[in-house]
């Protein structure tokens, strides 16, 4: 039985913020020096920095070429600070890398505005996952989580469903995070 949000999400951002505070201070740091993505260096820094520390597993082989079409990406500083949804799509859509980076997109959309974008990997899959099939907080497919813009309407359902709404999607990541990877 999962535990109910409301009674463990102040643990579970604790335990991240103790756990992670290193890692969150060094992409922090990192971005903040590097707000916007017109320098290809600057945006090819943040690519493996993100990749390595927040594990999403970017090959190094295709950091460069990743790095490369997010800098191409027109409007990218703009779209970014709107929160448009379509950006984890243009950045997971790179036509030039062996994979498709969707945790990596995620992540990266995330520290450039973590009021707008919200998270996903394995733990936040398997946990969102997981919650439908104990509470039914939202009607979705397995699938649907690999759609970003679908994704950000299900965290937004299981943030109202479980009434965390006076809890920032960061820390929405962070307990989703947290509870998936004891799972």
């Amino acid at each position: 039985m999962l535990p109910k949000p409301a009674m463990r999400i102040d643990h579970e951002i604790d335990e991240f913020d103790r756990d992670e505070s290193t890692v969150e201070e060094t992409v922090r740091t990192l971005v903040d020096a590097f707000p916007s993505n017109q320098k290809f260096t600057h945006v090819h820094l943040k690519v493996i920095a993100i990749s390595q520390l927040y594990r999403a597993r970017v090959l190094n082989i295709d950091a460069e070429d990743l790095a490369k079409h997010i800098w191409s990406i027109p409007d990218l500083d703009d779209m970014l600070a709107a929160g448009s949804p379509e950006v984890v799509n243009l950045i997971h859509q790179c036509k030039t890398t062996r994979r498709k980076y969707y945790s990596f997109a995620t992540k990266f959309c995330s520290w450039h505005n973590q009021k707008a974008y919200s998270l996903w990997d394995y733990n936040v899959d398997e946990a969102l996952w997981a919650y439908r099939q104990q509470d039914g907080f939202a009607k979705f497919k397995h699938k649907e989580l690999l759609d970003y813009p679908r994704l950000a309407e299900i965290i937004k359902e299981f943030r109202a469903f479980y009434g965390l709404r006076r809890y920032s999607l960061k820390n929405i990541d962070k307990f989703l995070w947290g509870v998936g990877a004891n799972l």
